[in-house]
């Protein structure tokens, strides 16, 4: 077991903003925001996807301009509160670049 504690001091834990995007293209998402600058990390996630950011409102104008040049659609971009998934794969995937 890597971490224990309770949900709300994991998530303190976590750097940057979690960005919910709506979209009917959710791997279109992903590919198109992994190459952003800010961008530390994409889960998809039910219809769209979870875009782990450094800075939630700095980078919606980003992603929204990036999407839409893409031709890709989404209906809703929001930062969110992060999800135990979105957290889990943060913090092991720091976990591997502090390995590195």
């Amino acid at each position: 077991m890597l971490y224990c504690d309770s949900p709300a001091r994991l998530k303190a834990q976590m750097p940057g903003s979690i960005l919910e995007v709506s979209s009917n293209n959710p791997r279109g998402v992903r590919d198109v925001a992994k190459t952003l600058p800010g961008v530390q990390g994409v889960l998809i996630v039910g219809i769209g996807a979870h875009v782990h950011v450094d800075d939630g409102p700095s980078r919606i104008p980003q992603i929204a301009q990036s999407l839409s040049a893409a031709g890709i659609d989404a209906s809703h971009i929001a930062e969110v509160e992060p999800t135990i998934e979105d957290l889990f794969v943060a913090l092991i995937s720091r976990d591997r670049e502090a390995a590195s």
